[in-house]
C-alpha cells in the first residue's frame, strides 16, 4: 500500500481518471426496498478467546426489524426517482435496481460508502448491471450504471467542498469520455448534497464531454426535481438503547480507540509508527465522516506515506454490519472468530488475503460497527510490522473492545 486514503471525490473527472487509468467512481446506494440480498442484524453468539474459529468460514445472520437500521429523512426514495427511460436510452447496456454495498464490497473490503450516508438519513440508490464498483477502487470497465448519493443538511460541507476545488455556486459537473464514458453532476439542493455518478454511456452520447452531460441531463434533473419537492428533513437516527457511545472529538479519538503503545505492542512494531487522518481532496463521504466524526485512524511507517493499517467505524453501525457480511467476499469470505472481550450478542469476522498479508477484522460491539485493517507491504514486510497480520488484527481488536468497556 502506498499512500493514506485521501478524501477524493468519487470521480473528480478525467483528472484523476486519466492518471490511474479508471474511473473513481462513487459508491452505490440503496433505499430500504430496491436492493437484494441485504438482511439486518440480530446479534450473534458470546465471544471470548483469541482468535479461533468458531464456526463455519460464512456466517448467516438473519433479518432485523426494518426500524432498527435508519432510514431516509426525506419523502420521497429511489422507486420515486424516474429511471426509465431516463437511464436506458442512454447506457450501453441495461440496468435494473441494485444494492449499492453489494457493488462495492465486489470491489474492496472497506465500509461502504452508502452505509456512512445512510447513516445520517440521507438516500442512496443504484441502477446498474452489477458489475463491482467503488469510490477507493474505481469501477471496472464492464460497469455500467447509475448511483444516487443523497446527504441532508450539508450547506456547510459543500461550502468546503467548493473552496477545496476553487469554485463558486451549488452546481459541480463534468464528464470523461475515456473508454468508460463517465459523468459526475453534484448539486446543493435545498440544503442536501445531491451526487450522481454515471459510468457506461453509450457512445452515441458521450463523443465529447460536453455532449455527454447534456445525455445525463434528463436523469439529473428528474433527481434534483424529487429533492426540490421534498420538505425539510426529518430527524436525525439515532442508535437503539444500549448502544455504546464511540469516541467523537477528532483530536483525540484515535488515542481513546487505541493508545499508541498499545498499537505498537499490538502489531510488534519495530519502529514508532505515526497516527494521522485523511488528507488532500474533498467529497460527500468526507462530507459524511465529518459530521459523524468517523474519519479513519491511519497508521504509516515514519517519515513516509505508507499506510500499513488503519481503523474506521461507523457509530450504531451493527445493521450496517451484519447486512455487509452477507455479501462481503474480499479479500476471502467472512470467517467469524472469536476476540477477547465480546459479549453475548456481539460478533467479529476476518478476512484475509492468501498467507495473511492483508487482512480487514469486522467487529460488532456495543451496537457499533469497527473495523480494524492490517496491510502488507515492502517496507512493512523487511521488519517494520513484526506481528503477524491476522494475530495483529485480533490483537488490535481486543484493545479497542476494552478501551470501548473501559470508557
Amino acid at each position: 500500500m502506498s499512500s493514506p486514503r485521501r478524501r477524493l471525490p468519487a470521480n473528480r473527472f478525467a483528472l484523476l481518471a486519466a492518471a490511474a487509468g479508471i474511473l473513481i467512481a462513487l459508491s452505490g446506494c440503496t433505499d430500504s426496498g430496491t436492493g437484494d440480498g441485504a438482511t439486518g442484524p440480530t446479534g450473534g453468539a458470546s465471544q471470548t478467546s483469541t482468535g479461533a474459529p468458531t464456526g463455519s468460514a460464512t456466517p448467516a445472520p438473519t433479518a432485523t426489524p426494518a426500524s432498527y437500521a435508519p432510514l431516509p429523512r426525506m419523502d420521497f426514495d429511489c422507486t420515486d426517482i424516474a429511471w426509465d427511460p431516463a437511464l436506458s436510452s442512454i447506457l450501453e447496456k441495461k440496468v435494473a435496481p441494485a444494492q449499492p454495498a453489494g457493488t462495492w464490497l465486489a470491489a474492496t473490503a472497506e465500509i461502504p460508502d452508502s452505509y456512512v450516508v445512510q447513516t445520517l438519513g440521507g438516500l442512496v440508490c443504484e441502477w446498474s448491471n452489477g458489475q463491482p464498483r467503488a469510490s477507493v477502487t474505481g469501477s471496472t470497465p464492464d460497469y455500467v450504471g447509475a448511483q444516487v448519493s443523497i446527504l441532508p443538511e450539508s450547506e456547510a460541507q459543500w461550502a468546503e467542498y467548493a473552496t477545496t476545488y476553487g469554485f463558486t455556486g451549488n452546481e459541480y459537473s463534468g464528464c470523461t469520455v475515456d473508454e468508460i464514458r463517465s459523468c459526475q453532476a453534484e448539486q446543493l439542493v435545498n440544503g442536501f448534497w445531491v451526487q450522481v455518478d454515471v459510468g457506461g454511456l453509450a457512445a452515441s452520447g458521450a463523443g465529447s464531454e460536453a455532449a455527454a452531460l447534456t445525455t445525463i441531463t434528463p436523469f439529473v434533473d428528474a433527481v434534483v426535481a424529487s429533492v426540490e419537492s421534498s420538505t425539510s428533513p426529518g430527524p436525525r437516527w439515532t442508535p437503539p438503547a444500549g448502544t455504546i457511545g464511540l469516541p467523537a472529538d477528532p483530536a483525540t479519538q484515535c488515542e481513546q480507540f487505541i493508545p499508541h503503545a498499545a498499537l505498537q505492542g499490538a502489531l510488534a512494531a519495530t519502529v514508532d509508527l505515526a497516527v494521522t487522518r485523511p488528507a488532500g481532496g474533498y467529497s460527500q463521504k468526507a462530507a459524511a465522516e465529518d459530521q459523524l466524526f468517523t474519519a479513519p485512524c491511519l497508521w504509516l511507517l515514519p517519515n513516509a506515506d505508507v499506510m500499513v493499517g488503519d481503523l474506521a467505524w461507523l457509530p450504531g453501525g451493527e445493521w450496517a454490519a451484519r447486512d455487509a457480511i452477507t455479501l462481503a467476499t474480499l479479500p476471502s469470505e467472512p470467517e467469524e472468530i472469536a476476540v477477547d472481550g465480546l459479549q453475548e450478542g456481539e460478533s467479529a469476522w476476518i478476512r484475509c488475503t492468501v498467507g495473511d498479508s492483508d487482512c480487514f477484522l469486522d467487529l460488532v460491539v456495543g451496537g457499533n460497527w469497527v473495523q480494524v485493517r492490517v496491510l502488507q507491504d515492502a517496507t512493512a514486510a523487511a521488519g517494520a510490522i513484526t506481528a503477524d497480520h491476522r494475530a495483529g488484527a485480533v490483537a488490535v481488536a481486543a484493545q479497542v473492545i476494552a478501551n470501548l468497556r473501559a470508557a
